[in-house]
């Protein structure tokens, strides 16, 4: 899709359209007829600095939130850790198999990794074909 997309604005740069005064003039004149029709405002291309300021400070801030949290934990936590990671996975699991089949497969490596690799090209295309029917369907 990125190489039809590339193509698709290579191919729109060489096209030059010049539409003529008086049919602008027109087109401006109805446009401003129109009772909701306002002119959009450019947008903004100016850097902020304080809002850049102040994403930096709330970013470190919540990195130096997360190393405490992490690292708060001491050795006398780690049996606790030990012992729940036996009943890590949840008791709803059987439920969510039942709506989203799994059908995972071992990967053979008899085939020469490219084979591997345009398998693997195709199933990804196809997922995303997939998802963007979903999203058009949904939306």
């Amino acid at each position: 899709m990125d190489d039809l997309e590339r193509r698709l604005r290579k191919d729109a740069a060489h096209i030059h359209a010049e539409v003529p005064a008086d049919l602008r003039a027109r087109i401006g004149k109805s446009l401003r007829s129109l009772p909701d029709v306002r002119p959009m405002t450019p947008p903004r291309r100016e850097f902020g600095w304080p809002l850049w300021l102040a994403a930096s400070l709330t970013g470190a801030a919540a990195a130096v939130v997360a190393i405490v949290a992490v690292d708060h934990g001491g050795v006398e936590d780690a049996p606790a850790v030990a012992e729940s990671a036996a009943y890590s996975v949840p008791g709803y699991v059987d439920q969510l198999e039942r709506q989203l089949p799994l059908r995972a497969t071992t990967a053979s490596l008899t085939q020469p990794l490219e084979e591997e690799m345009k398998n693997l090209r195709a199933d990804l295309e196809r997922a995303r074909e997939n998802v963007e029917q979903d999203l058009d369907f949904t939306f």
